[in-house]
């Protein structure tokens, strides 16, 4: 009897064995799949084809592992390398989050145009973002930067961000320098379609009372306006599930002899009227 039972243990033991490889088979094969279908992604970014010669120092894409959690730009992506970009995969999205040039790349090749460099950036940005309404994006241009374009995109739904942003950075050879994209996630816009926004004038008011509490409350100036140009701008964005309104406005305000003119950055929460966050060339 002690025979048997001690024989019915081993086959149950095999068993149990048996299943826990079949449950790390699997588990391994679903991990197979998700790497693979950022390596089908990846392949689309190749088909923009950036640069004219960037396929003869690219080496056969490999995939690094998952980018730590601590890492607040792109933690939990999937990483991947091809020899001369760095791409970042959101195997949740199931979309690329970010691309970075890889630090030992040699650019080489002609000067591509604004106009190609453009259509470029704009391929990317709707490859990564296919839930965004490109007709609703505002884009912005910048050629500051020395050797590189740089554009920025912001989806829009009526007037209101709706958290899709973008950028990206090419450089006068057609070569990726970097790239990041944030997904609409859960954003007020949607989660609270029946709540009242506090309308622009509420907005510029907090702000008003902001600015004043930033350079040391009521009576401690003489004097304070705000100088009406065409840098005071008012707009609605969201940022990580957090809609709110941006009031960007230069002041000018006297404390005895002393004049100062101080541009300000505020974000107020679009339905609660909270201050965010008070920036200013101030500071």
């Amino acid at each position: 009897m002690k025979t048997k039972i001690v024989a019915i243990l081993s086959v149950c033991a095999a068993l149990a064995f048996v299943g826990i490889l079949g449950a790390y088979s699997i588990i391994t094969d679903q991990k197979q799949k998700e790497i693979d279908k950022g390596k089908e992604f990846i392949k689309q970014i190749d088909a923009i084809h950036f640069a004219s010669d960037s396929d003869t120092e690219k080496t056969e894409l490999t995939y690094d592992g998952i980018v730590s959690e601590s890492d607040t730009s792109y933690g939990g992506c999937m990483q991947y390398t091809d020899g001369v970009y760095i791409y970042y995969y959101s195997s949740l999205r199931q979309t690329i989050d970010g691309i970075m040039q890889c630090p030992e790349i040699t650019e080489e090749g002609f000067e591509i145009s604004i106009d190609t460099a453009h259509s470029l950036a704009d391929s990317l940005y709707k490859l990564c973002n296919a839930d965004v309404d490109f007709s609703n994006v505002k884009t912005d241009i910048s050629t500051a930067l020395s050797g590189a374009y740089m554009f920025t995109y912001e989806e829009f739904s009526n007037q209101v961000g709706t958290g899709a942003i973008g950028s990206v950075c090419i450089s006068r050879q057609g070569y990726i320098i970097g790239a990041n994209f944030m997904h609409k996630e859960g954003s007020e816009v949607i989660e609270k379609t029946t709540a009242e926004p506090i309308t622009e004038t509420e907005a510029r008011d907090v702000a008003l009372t902001a600015i004043i509490d930033d350079i040391g409350g009521p009576g401690s100036y003489d004097s304070l306006s705000i100088i009406e140009d065409d840098s005071n701008t008012v707009s609605v964005h969201t940022f990580k599930g957090v809609t709110f309104w941006l009031i960007e406005e230069n002041i000018e305000y006297t404390q005895g002899d002393q004049k100062n003119i101080v541009g300000y950055h505020i974000k107020i929460n679009y339905y609660n009227g909270e201050v965010i966050e008070v920036a200013s060339t101030n500071h």
